[in-house]
C-alpha cells in the first residue's frame, strides 16, 4: 500500500539508504502515488527525527517521542540511535528543504520526482559532511 511505503520510505531516510529510498520512491510512482504525498513522506521522516532527538535531548526516553509521531515506542529507539551524532542544525536544514521542495512542487514547473530525489540526496550528502 501506499501508506506502507511511505512509512518504508521514512526508515530508509532515517538510515540514510539513498539507494534504499529512490527505489521506494520508485515503487510509489509505479503507484501512481501523487508527488505531493511522496514530499509529506519524507518530511515525516524528518520530522519523526527532530521528535525523537529533541525527546534525548531533554533527558527523556526516546519512547517518549511516541506521543509527538506515530511511532512505536521501539522504533523510536532505532531512530534515536540513528540520528544520535546528528545536530539539530541538520534537521533544522532538512525541514527547510522540505518546504522549499513542497513549494517548488506547487509552485514551478520541474521536474517533480527530480526536485524529491535531489532532496533525499542533499540531505544525505550533507549527513556524509559532518
Amino acid at each position: 500500500s501506499v501508506d506502507s511505503k511511505g512509512w518504508q520510505l521514512s526508515a530508509a531516510i532515517v538510515n540514510n539508504d539513498v539507494k534504499g529510498a529512490l527505489k521506494l520512491i520508485d515503487d510509489l510512482y509505479v503507484m501512481k502515488t501523487d508527488e505531493s504525498v511522496i514530499a509529506a513522506s519524507v518530511y515525516r521522516a524528518y520530522s519523526d527525527m527532530l521528535a525523537v532527538k529533541t525527546a534525548v535531548l531533554s533527558g527523556k526516553n526516546p519512547a517518549a517521542a511516541e506521543s509527538l509521531t506515530k511511532l512505536k515506542p521501539f522504533v523510536c529507539q532505532k531512530y534515536a540511535a540513528a540520528v544520535n551524532d546528528l545536530p539539530l542544525s541538520y534537521f533544522s536544514k532538512c525541514l527547510s528543504d522540505c518546504l522549499e521542495c513542497d513549494r517548488d512542487l506547487k509552485s514551478k514547473s520541474i521536474d517533480k520526482r527530480a526536485r524529491i530525489e535531489t532532496l533525499i540526496v542533499k540531505a544525505s550528502v550533507m549527513r556524509n559532511e559532518r
